[in-house]
């Protein structure tokens, strides 16, 4: 970059090369190489910046990394999944997936190999990572890209909720279906304006995988801001720093606005 070599993640190097064109110039923003991560200012600046970074991006990547055990044909069901509803509204029936409807509606029998390689393609690493949360979130055009599969997030959410209806998508992954469930209810709130409670959000995330424990709350930052209605702001401190200071000056905040003791009795927080 620059003339100058820089170190990134293989899982980057590998989406760049996914994305790029060979006909026209692609402008793409990846916070491992437009944010200084040696800098801890700039690293804050940028996390001060993140929600209107996504909320102006014309489109948002989602990266799960390449196609492998079968997610090809697992995501290809995806469609099949959107025409089959289509044609269960237009008849006014809702089909059971677990008796042989799916078949008629072109698709694999109950608990086919491809119908688990589909949930284990929404089980990869992205979908419980903390930083991801506000960026699907706050961002009005997400699309999904697992190898060369390209698809849109309302896409894949639609997919699943049909499979849930139809009696399957709970029974073959429950903690996928739950996981994609609760991230698409936060993107409809956010992208609705409705606010969202600081001490829920922060709950309702904490198994979410981050690399350092000060991220639990840093990630978050963008919701934040829905909350002023009933005057909660957290300031945060500047990169690095010690977790327990980010932990303590966030529960001194969460105690003062909420009057209970209610954050100190949910573990992980």
């Amino acid at each position: 970059m620059y003339g100058r070599k820089l170190s990134i993640s293989e899982n980057l190097f590998r989406a760049l090369k996914q994305l790029r064109s060979e006909t026209e110039e692609v402008v793409i923003w990846a916070d491992q190489i437009c944010i200084n991560q040696k800098d801890g200012d700039e690293k804050m600046s940028q996390v001060m910046l993140m929600r209107d970074i996504y909320q102006k991006a014309s489109r948002t990547v989602i990266w799960l990394g390449p196609a492998a055990d079968n997610s090809a044909e697992a995501l290809s069901l995806i469609p099949k999944l959107l025409r089959a509803r289509e044609r269960d509204e237009r008849e006014g029936v809702q089909t059971d997936l677990l008796a042989t409807g799916g078949e008629r509606r072109g698709l694999p029998a109950p608990y086919s190999q491809v119908w688990y390689d589909l949930f284990a393609v929404l089980k990869r690493d992205w979908f419980y990572r903390a930083w991801i949360v506000q960026e699907v979130s706050v961002s009005p055009h997400a699309t999904v890209l697992c190898g060369d599969m390209e698809l849109s997030w309302s896409d894949i959410v639609q997919a699943i909720q049909y499979l849930a209806d139809a009696q399957l998508g709970c029974t073959l992954g429950l903690q996928a279906f739950n996981q994609l469930h609760n991230l698409d209810h936060l993107r409809r709130c956010y992208q609705k304006g409705q606010t969202i409670d600081p001490l829920q959000l922060l709950v309702q995330n904490r198994r979410a995988h981050a690399k350092q424990a000060e991220d639990h709350i840093f990630a978050f930052h963008g919701f934040y801001h829905n909350a002023e209605s009933f005057e909660f702001n957290l300031t945060l401190p500047k990169y690095p720093v010690d977790y327990d200071v980010v932990y303590v000056r966030t529960a001194n905040k969460m105690l003062k606005h909420y009057q209970t003791l209610d954050i100190l009795s949910v573990h992980r927080i």
